[in-house]
Order: C-alpha cells, then structure tokens, then sequence
C-alpha cells in the first residue's frame, strides 16, 4: 500500500511475506478465514476433536474444571451461629396444644426460651458433616391450668399455674454432602438426628390454697405435662432440627461464587471441591472464526499435516487433559478465611489461554504526554505522519498467551511470546480515552518475546476485595512487525529509544492504570493470595 509497508497478499500457505524475514501479522479475508477454521477443526481433531464446539463445556465426556476450593472451619463458624439463630427461632415458635380431659385442662404451652449453647462440627470421610449441638435449654412461661374432681356429686375445680426449664439436652445431627448438577452448587440432604434428654423441671402453684382436689389428680396433671415435654424434645425436636439445618446450609451454599464440578470430597481438615472458574463459554461462529486467526496467525499451521509438539493447536488440543491435583492431598495454604481457591501453574497458564481466545488479552494506554516527538529525529517518517500527536499503545497476543511462573515468596513472572505492541499517534489536540477511531493513526507495530515480573502483590480497597499489582521492568528482544510508516532499521539508537518507550513510559502508564482484579464487596471481604512455587493460594471471607 501507499501507505506504508502493509502486505495484503499471501504465499501460498496463507502466510503473507514479511521482507525483514519471517511472516508478518496474519490479515485474513472472509475466504482465507474459511479456510483457516477447516485446518485448524482438522488439527485440533487431529489430537482430542473440536475444542471449538458450539456450546462447548465440555472436551469429551469430561467437565471442565480450573481450579480447587477448600471450605474449613472458618466458614462453618459463620454458619453454626446461623443455624443457632434459626433453632432459636423455631423453638420460640413451638406450640404444644391446649388439653381438657375429665380431670384436668390447660392453656397452649409455649416456650419463651430456647436457646442453643454451642454448636459444633465435624468432617467425617467421605461425604459426611455432624453437627453437634449441645447445651440446649428450654424455658417453659407461666401457664395457666385447671385440675377437677367430684365431691358428693359436685364438681370442683382449682385454678393454677405451672412453669419450667429443661436443661443440658444436646443433640447430634449427620448430613451427607453431595453436587447439585443441575446447578454446580453444593447441597446437604438425609438429616439424621439423635437427642441426649437433659433434666426436666416442672413447677407449679395453685391459686387456692384450700384446693380440694387430691394430690393424685394434680400428680396425674403433672405427669402428663412431663410426658408432653419429653415427647416433644425426644420425638418432634429432631425430626425438625435436621431439615432447618438442611435449609440453613443449603440457602447459603447457593450463594458461594463457586461452581462446583464432581463430587466434594471431605476430610477432617474441610471440604474440597474441584471448581469451574473460566465457565468455559458456548462458542458463536464469530468466535471460532476469531479464534481460528489467533491460532493461525503468525504460526506454521499450514506447513504441516500433524501440529508440532508445544504448538498452540496442540496445547488447546490438550488443555483439558491437565491433570488436577487431587482435592484430598491439595496443599490448602492459609486456612484463616472461608474460603481458599487453589490454582496450580497450569491451570493458571489454561485460563489464560481461554481468556487469549476469547480475544480479552489485550490492553490500551494513551500516554499522558508523550507525543510523536520522540521519533523525530530517529523516524523521521513516524513524525510526519502526525507531528506532535500523544501516542497510542495497543498490546495484543494473537498467537499465544502470556505464560506464568509461580515463584515462592508471592513472586510470579510471566513469559511472553510474539506480543504486538501497536504504536499510533492520535490526531487530535483533546483526545478520548480510548480515542476515537477516526483520530487513531496507526505507526508500527512491535513485536516482543520476553519475561516481566509482577511485584508486590498485595490485597487494597475496601474490605480488602481487590489484589493489586505492579509490573516489573520487562527483558526482552523485540523486531518490527510491520509498518505503516517505511522500512524501520533496529539500529542502536532507534533500538535504545523503543526499549526506552515501553520501559520508561509504557510500563509505568500501564501500573498507573491498572486498578487490579476486584472481588465483589456485597459478598466477600479481607481477600488474601498466596503464591508457592507450584501454586496460588486465593483465600477470603464471605458476608453471610
């Protein structure tokens, strides 16, 4: 083109030529595209069939699953004083029904307190959780009760109160934890309950002190009291406790931002459950032919009938075959929060190359200040195209993501392979952020290979919900990938002035930009990451 060195014509294997050597970007038009999306169906098939499928969750038979969760003690803590509050509640709701019989009647019993001492939990392989609640007292009102009898044909009656405690009964109730498919969260089903009967006291006083009603009416009064309690606490009490409990947990475990894949699995320490972070996405015909390009551009898909080993079709071939780590022997971190998610290296490194096809590894900076000025001198061309015009930097990975490292000590690293950074000016003297596209004038792109450090990897915001942090200075070797501006010589000069531009402007633009990866505040506080040498450790607290 007039333009610059933009190249629209392809070779024969649809990789257009490049004359400082190699392929430069990949420009398709819809025909080329057509044909991309069958080599790659056909590359991909080659190895483990359409990781692409429409509505594709699954690779196979198998789920997707990215990441492991572990729930402890902390978050049962929360949900014991839940489920305390909801025993408390039902019992004050308790009503024994009034009784006449032909010696005795009396008023709806109620309870005015009903209060749960503790509640304590145990994780019992390989699905069970137990409850154990102890200290249960029960305070029985006043209320009111009337005893009959006959003297010489005449009925008499006394008119009394009765009132009492139950004290020290406890309880035990199993649930068997399992998967909701239908909706990736977990569940508590099949409540057990045991009662241990504490001690029942009974007492009453009679209005009349001259009662003429025996005392083996008033006795049989009493008994049938006792006998009322008991059954209650022996008999409905369980039978209801368990089914709150079951609400308890299951309202709640619908609200964990987890979804769930398989069955948890438990041991003393928790629960753990392989989860689905990246909710691998159905894939539209605009996204396969998307990522067909990311895929093909820039590689030799082409030139070969069986993909290279570590090649990217090759990699999403086999993304899903990575093995997890198992649940049960998963290195869990710290257990000071609700909540852990664990991440291992490669599952990492899989996220980022689903998010790389979904096209979302891309970032835009407009630099403050920095203006084509700087080419001036040394690209002559790239300042006449737009002299004095702020700059515009577009960074994309259109053959393969970034790749991380886990380093112990909260350090990771991320190598990168062919990153284009995009260099254009912006015609215009007050720029949008991003600007316009009529304003963007494009200059050169810059390809990368090379490694970057996140430093100081840190928890901000309110409530600690958002992790923060800094790139490092990056080392890398970079090689101009096609131009709009004339031929580019690396020489030093230009070299030291490129590499300037992204260690000294471009880098500090982008930590001034980024405001981190935020949690949602609503339900979650006091977030904690952890990195080890083969893992990430992603704990925090629910607000329940």
């Amino acid at each position: 083109s007039t333009g610059g060195m933009r190249f629209d014509q392809e070779d024969a294997n649809g990789v257009m030529p490049n004359p400082n050597g190699g392929a430069s970007r990949f420009r398709p038009n819809e025909a080329s595209t057509q044909r991309l999306w069958k080599k790659v169906q056909e590359a991909v098939a080659h190895n483990a069939g359409s990781i692409l499928a429409p509505n594709a969750k699954t690779v196979g038979t198998t789920i997707v699953a990215d990441a492991t969760a572990h729930i402890g003690s902390t978050l049962f803590n929360k949900l014991g004083a839940l489920i305390s509050g909801a025993i408390n509640t039902y019992g004050k709701s308790v009503v024994i029904p009034a009784e006449s019989t032909k010696h005795f009647s009396f008023s709806d019993i109620h309870f005015s307190e009903f209060n749960v001492g503790s509640i304590d939990f145990d994780f019992t392989a390989p699905n069970q959780i137990r409850f154990s609640i102890t200290d249960l007292n029960i305070v029985i009102p006043s209320t009111e009760f009337h005893v009959y009898t006959k003297i010489v044909f005449v009925k008499v009656s006394c008119h009394g109160y009765f009132n009492g405690e139950v004290t020290g009964t406890s309880l035990i109730v199993d649930l068997t934890l399992a998967t909701d498919t239908a909706t990736q969260k977990l569940t508590v089903t099949g409540a057990t309950s045991t009662v241990n009967f504490g001690v029942l006291s009974i007492h009453h006083k009679m209005d009349d002190f001259l009662c003429k009603v025996g005392q083996s009416i008033i006795q049989l009064f009493l008994g049938n009291i006792d006998d009322l309690i008991t059954k209650f606490i022996k008999e409905k009490l369980p039978a209801d406790v368990g089914p709150i409990i079951e609400k308890v947990l299951n309202n709640e475990f619908v609200k964990l931002p987890l979804k769930v894949i398989g069955s948890p699995t438990i041991n003393s320490e928790g629960i753990s459950v392989l989860i689905d972070v990246m909710h691998f996405p159905d894939t539209s015909y605009a996204q396969k032919q998307q990522a067909a390009k990311a895929i093909a551009a820039r590689s030799n898909l082409f030139r070969i009938a069986k993909p290279a080993k570590g090649s990217l079709v090759q990699r999403l071939s086999s993304m899903d075959d990575t093995p997890m780590l198992s649940p049960a022997t998963i290195a869990v971190g710290d257990t000071s929060r609700d909540i852990n998610v664990i991440v291992t290296e490669a599952n990492v490194n899989k996220m980022l190359l689903i998010e790389q096809l979904k096209g979302k590894i891309n970032v835009d900076i407009l630099a403050k200040t920095t203006t084509t000025g700087i080419f001036k001198s040394i690209i002559p061309a790239a300042y006449n195209r737009c002299p004095d015009c702020r700059l515009y930097f577009t960074i994309t990975t259109p053959t393969v993501p970034p790749t991380v490292n886990f380093h112990d000590n909260n350090v990771l690293s991320f190598a990168v392979d062919n990153v284009v950074l995009s260099i254009s000016a912006v015609n215009s003297s007050s720029p949008a952020d991003p600007p316009a596209a009529s304003t963007i004038v494009p200059l050169f792109d810059l390809a990368l290979n090379g490694t970057v450090q996140l430093l100081n990897l840190r928890t901000t915001g309110t409530d600690n919900t958002t992790i923060m942090f800094q790139l490092g200075v990056p080392v890398f070797a970079l090689f101009v990938d096609s131009s709009s501006v004339g031929p580019i010589p690396l020489i030093p000069t230009v070299s030291s002035v490129l590499r300037g531009l992204i260690e000294n402007i471009l880098i500090p633009l982008f930590n001034a930009k980024f405001d981190g990866i935020p949690f949602p505040p609503s339900i979650v506080q006091n977030v904690l990451a952890l990195v080890s040498e083969d893992q990430v450790n992603v704990g925090l607290n629910l607000i329940i």
